[in-house]
């Protein structure tokens, strides 16, 4: 649930990298927020993990690393 993966496109044709990430990365999620910059990073906020676990962070994948800009405690709705 934490893998990377970039698209490329050649014509017609589709293909699938697996990037190889540097460093810490964000704690295995779904249901986040996503935004693409146009300067070749993406960002993600939030998200539900393990145990009904609410993440409150945002990270930025840039040049095949992630980068944790703010680090919000996780919390509970039950």
């Amino acid at each position: 649930m934490d893998d990377v993966y970039k698209l490329h496109q050649e014509g017609k044709t589709f293909t699938w990298e697996l990037i190889d990430v540097a460093g810490a990365k964000p704690e295995p999620r779904s249901s986040f927020a996503a935004v693409i910059s146009g300067d070749d990073s993406f960002y993600i906020f939030g998200g539900s993990g393990d145990n009904n676990i609410k993440f409150n962070d945002l990270w930025e994948f840039k040049a095949n690393q992630w980068n944790c800009l703010c680090k919000g405690k996780p919390f509970s709705l039950e």
